[in-house]
């Protein structure tokens, strides 16, 4: 091993900190301890609603597993100091090797980077969630599960929201958001935003993560009079409301944009007094449908207008660059082991 030491009578204090630094067997502790905590993120999903937690684990246990960090283990305390300890090891490594074996001492440089691009984003970096109803805006974020505020650098207003479906399915096949950035009141950018499709600004990626309700729908719905054919009168209502036809009563009790592939649809509840209720559906691109023999009135759904939140998630992480400097020197350091012949490599 090569000497550090400036002391020719023996080993100083120094030269024995980084024989134990450059270790085998503290790199090899290390990773295992790393990959083993590694499982324990990969099995306890990560940044979650404590909400979620709580239906999952139960209260004790959730107390248990936020008081160790296991629902934010990348930003821990203790998974960022075996991350720094891996690092100082992989540099003793590499001071140790230099300058005999190149190759290695540029794969070590670049595990270097890798695991120091990961402590300065774990440090100085963060992830949120944000919930913007279309034609809102926000300028912070709640940080999952410790829900800290984080407030960001400009606004985001959510313009518009799309979401399409599966013919005959509620699954979506596509969501997508219009955003605008805003720095005081001055409009910044906008841009479309798409699955795996982030808005970049500021060194801040904004993604589309998911989407939701904001209220229940608006449902336009209108009475035709059967004997005349003529409109008798229009409604627009929700899931609380209530219509009302002579003596009976009629509820929604559920909607869909794509019923089985037959387009909109809403199901009605019809109570008559004294009588038992009875379930409807009524199509909008089939209005006879449910109408039963002998009804003089005949409920047509005319549209369904929902209003959602566009579900953002905000990601800053200033180690990145680190990250990608680092597999570039681990190409690198492989390529120059592989293609260098070994005759010619310094011993």
């Amino acid at each position: 091993m090569r000497s550090f030491a400036i002391d020719q009578n023996g080993d100083s204090m120094l030269e024995k900190i980084l024989e134990k630094l450059a270790s085998n067997r503290l790199t090899v502790v290390l990773l295992l301890l790393i990959a083993a905590l590694a499982i324990i993120g990969t099995v306890i999903e990560q940044n979650q609603d404590p909400v979620k937690y709580i239906q999952i684990y139960g209260e004790p246990v959730f107390r248990l597993f936020n008081n160790l960090g296991f629902f934010d283990m990348y930003h821990s305390w203790w998974f960022v100091l075996l991350l720094t300890l891996l690092g100082i090891n992989i540099a003793a490594c590499t001071l140790e090797r230099w300058p005999q074996r190149i190759a290695v001492v540029i794969v070590h440089l670049s595990l270097f980077l890798i695991f120091a691009g990961g402590i300065v984003g774990s440090l100085y970096g963060f992830r949120t969630q944000i919930n913007i109803p279309v034609g809102q805006a926000s300028n912070f974020a709640h940080e999952f599960p410790s829900m800290k505020k984080i407030f960001l650098p400009f606004t985001i207003r959510a313009d518009d929201f799309q979401v399409s479906f599966y013919k005959g399915t509620q699954r979506p096949q596509e969501f997508k958001s219009q955003l605008t950035i805003l720095e005081g009141e001055k409009e910044i950018k906008s841009q479309e935003i798409r699955v795996n499709h982030p808005l970049i600004h500021r060194g801040i990626r904004i993604f589309q993560a998911n989407y939701g309700p904001v209220d229940d729908p608006l449902i336009e719905m209108r009475l035709k009079d059967r004997r005349t054919n003529k409109i008798v009168k229009t409604y627009t209502i929700t899931g609380h409301d209530e219509i009302k036809v002579g003596r009976e009563t009629y509820r929604i009790t559920g909607y869909a944009q794509d019923m089985q592939g037959f387009g909109p649809a809403v199901q009605l509840m019809r109570m008559e007094k004294g009588g038992q209720p009875q379930y409807i559906p009524i199509f909008k691109n089939y209005p006879g449908f449910g109408v039963q023999k002998g009804d003089r009135y005949q409920i047509e759904l005319v549209n369904i207008e929902e209003k959602y939140f566009t579900g953002l998630q905000i990601v800053k992480d200033p180690g990145v660059n680190l990250v990608w400097a680092g597999c570039v020197f681990l190409i690198l350091g492989t390529l120059y082991a592989f293609l260098t012949p070994k005759e010619t490599q310094p011993v």
